[in-house]
């Protein structure tokens, strides 16, 4: 009901919906995504939750299974947390959508051989967001701007998270938008570091050297 509101008011809108691994069964989750379907719902979010003792190849398959039964393309992001978790994924097929957190995938480098990968293999990528702070959503905010990345991420303002952040200016969205590499940022992420904001929440340093 909540989606049909949406898409009655905003005819034009691209829809995305994350179930969050809310069904247990796989019928159910069958007969919402084909209902889903009729709204131009662009893709779900791991629909199926995990069996108490399953571990993620038998988690895959029966995504895998469940794509070959609706049109609604399935997105992956909880039910991969590690590299070989990934490996295991790829090798279905039918699954086609991840979403890229790139803390998640190690770091920049990491995070950008994927989507590159992505783009040459027909898989489809979006930027999901996580209680990230405006140094980490500048970032997935310039990932964004890759060809790699056709689909809307959520990120969303850094006050949403937290009342003062460790970076400034502030990371705001405005109707959608936001600005990388403002004035004064011609390099860089567009951001410099509050010191005294990290401070105030730093609980350890150390240093490493070589």
């Amino acid at each position: 009901e909540p989606v049909r509101a949406v898409r009655f008011a905003f005819p034009r809108l691209e829809l995305m919906v994350d179930a969050n691994q809310g069904y247990d069964d796989a019928r159910e989750a069958e007969r919402v995504i084909d209902e889903l379907g009729a709204f131009g719902v662009r893709c779900i979010e791991e629909p199926l939750k995990p069996r108490e003792g399953e571990g993620p190849r038998e988690l895959f398959e029966r995504l895998s299974r469940l794509q070959e039964l609706v049109r609604v393309p399935i997105c992956l992001d909880e039910s991969f947390a590690s590299y070989d978790d990934l490996r295991l994924a790829l090798a279905f097929p039918q699954l086609r959508w991840y979403a890229v957190k790139i803390a998640k995938f190690g770091g920049v480098g990491p995070a950008l051989s994927f989507c590159e990968w992505a783009q040459r293999h027909g898989v489809s990528v979006w930027m999901g967001g996580m209680y990230d702070t405006g140094v980490s959503k500048r970032l997935h905010a310039a990932f964004e701007t890759l060809p790699c990345c056709a689909v809307p991420g959520d990120l969303s303002d850094s006050a949403r998270y937290f009342p003062r952040d460790v970076a400034r200016p502030a990371f705001v969205l405005q109707r959608g938008h936001v600005e990388l590499n403002g004035d004064g940022f011609e390099h860089g992420l567009g951001c410099v570091l509050d010191e005294a904001a990290l401070a105030r929440i730093t609980v350890e340093k150390f240093a490493l050297e070589r």
